[in-house]
């Protein structure tokens, strides 16, 4: 990295200079319309220059240290041990939320790409003498929950079946995303549905397939087939999503669901706005994705 002078890969403006250097100028701004050298565009042109995969990397390590190695130990107390303190609403969504330290986001043992430094991670939490620790999977609670609200059959079905969700979309969506029968389904098919079954709720509908392609390393084009392919199977899903957003356009929000009912209002105060300059639109995005998301997380 450094042979290329870049002294600091974390930073965006060197990473911007030497992206221009190199004549590669990638298409996504940021909010304020500079140069975006985020993950996900620099994963788009990886193959493009030797010196990207290897700021990629040394981000992903980087993280794992100031996050991890060097961000837990002034947690520790006086027993030798990290006590994170839970919120039960504790985001804007109203999902429950761990701060000081936030343990909600340990990594896995191994990432997608196989890689086991998230073991050395989870390797640190121990339990006390007598004591066990116990890891609970929520089991795709919000895809449940969004299934539950919008009174989707396909979904329900899935679920009521209990079969893999993630291998049984890519099944139901295998003639159209891939041109291959349901019984040729094999891992990576599952691994490209659940990518986007989990994107279905953070994403804009029409910028799903550009967001599935970047996340997938795949052509935009096949990006949009597999969505399409998925909001086709989950019809009632995308209707459910459309009216979050009428209602949160009407009222100014969305609300939480509790017991059937309208629980907790959350004000969306840029649903409506007017601008068309990328700061404006990545704020009215950002609140039209809340209108759905609110209620399935909350």
């Amino acid at each position: 990295i450094q042979a290329q002078g870049l002294e600091n890969p974390r930073s965006s403006k060197q990473v911007a200079e030497l992206l221009t250097g190199a004549g590669l100028v990638p298409k996504r701004k940021t909010a304020k319309g500079a140069m975006s050298t985020d993950s996900l565009t620099l994963e788009a042109i990886k193959d493009k220059h030797p010196v990207i995969p290897l700021i990629l990397e040394s981000r992903r390590i980087g993280k794992l240290q100031s996050t991890y190695a060097r961000g837990l130990l002034p947690h520790i107390r006086q027993d030798g041990r990290i006590h994170t303190q839970y919120l039960l609403s504790g985001t804007e969504t109203g999902r429950a939320s761990s701060r000081n330290p936030n343990c909600s986001n340990i990594p896995r043992d191994k990432d997608e790409e196989g890689r086991a430094e998230g073991k050395l991670i989870r390797d640190c939490f121990v339990a006390s003498p007598g004591c066990a620790l116990v890891e609970i999977d929520q089991g795709q609670v919000e895809l449940r929950t969004a299934g539950a609200l919008s009174g989707d059959p396909a979904m329900i079905q899935i679920y009521l079946s209990k079969e893999d969700f993630h291998l049984a979309t890519a099944k139901a969506i295998s003639q159209l995303a891939w041109k291959i029968p349901p019984e040729a389904v094999e891992a990576h098919h599952r691994a490209s549905a659940k990518t986007t079954n989990f994107a279905l709720l953070y994403e804009i509908p029409e910028k799903l397939g550009w967001m599935v392609s970047r996340r997938l390393s795949c052509s935009t084009k096949e990006g949009e087939r597999i969505a399409d392919a998925i909001f086709g199977k989950f019809k009632k899903l995308r209707e459910w999503m459309a009216e979050c957003l009428r209602q949160a356009r009407i009222e100014g929000g969305a609300w939480t669901q509790w017991r059937g009912k309208r629980a907790r209002f959350r004000p969306l105060w840029n649903i409506a706005e007017m601008g068309s300059d990328r700061a404006s639109i990545a704020r009215r995005e950002n609140a039209e994705r809340s209108s759905w998301n609110t209620p399935a997380q909350g």
